[in-house]
């Protein structure tokens, strides 16, 4: 996908089409909504149609979250250093693919490529590292993201909750980057 993005955008060879169709990946397996709802999935920054998106439902979502329990039976199970190598592992192939992943992103959200590479995608494999080392058993503490953030992690029992602390200095809202975002919400689950 990102290497036709490029030769559209590079070489204006391309004529605007979709570039891919996104399913669910539910329970091991790609799929369609069940009621075949799709949308469009726009940049934002030039307005071109990247990929028409499978659009989730309640169905989905029952689905989604029936295979995520049943998953948590095992993965609750194996144990930590293995879970620590298995999310060691989604780090590094994040990294192998930087390029590629930086670009989808800012296709994505629209944001500066050079913002992605520098900081949402390796913030992802950087949330996975975290979540690797602390499934091996730290307790409640704070963590510091080299001056960016401060990361703090309640454990309880086997829940954990994660927090991320901002100082009130100024209120923002950001729509968070899907890379980012969905690697630290899924990491805590992983983590407990």
């Amino acid at each position: 996908m990102a290497e036709r993005y490029l030769d559209y955008h590079n070489e204006g060879t391309g004529e605007g089409e979709a570039m891919e169709n996104v399913l669910h990946f539910i329970d091991g397996k790609f799929c369609a909504s069940e009621n075949g709802r799709t949308f469009d999935n726009i940049n934002p920054a030039t307005g071109d149609k990247i990929g028409v998106v499978a659009e989730g439902g309640r169905a989905e979502i029952d689905r989604a979250v029936a295979a995520a329990r049943r998953a948590f039976k095992t993965w609750g199970k194996t144990p930590a250093a293995e879970r620590a190598a298995i999310m060691h592992r989604i780090a590094n192939l994040i990294e192998e693919n930087l390029e590629e992943l930086a670009l989808l992103e800012t296709m994505d959200t629209g944001k500066p490529l050079s913002l992605a590479k520098s900081l949402d995608i390796p913030r992802s494999a950087y949330n996975f590292r975290f979540f690797a080392d602390f499934v091996k058993g730290m307790s409640t503490e704070t963590f510091e993201m080299e001056g960016v953030a401060l990361n703090y992690a309640l454990r309880h029992g086997r829940r954990c909750r994660l927090d991320l602390a901002v100082e009130p200095a100024a209120v923002s809202a950001d729509v968070e980057s899907g890379a980012v975002l969905g690697g630290w919400r899924h990491m805590c689950h992983q983590a407990s």
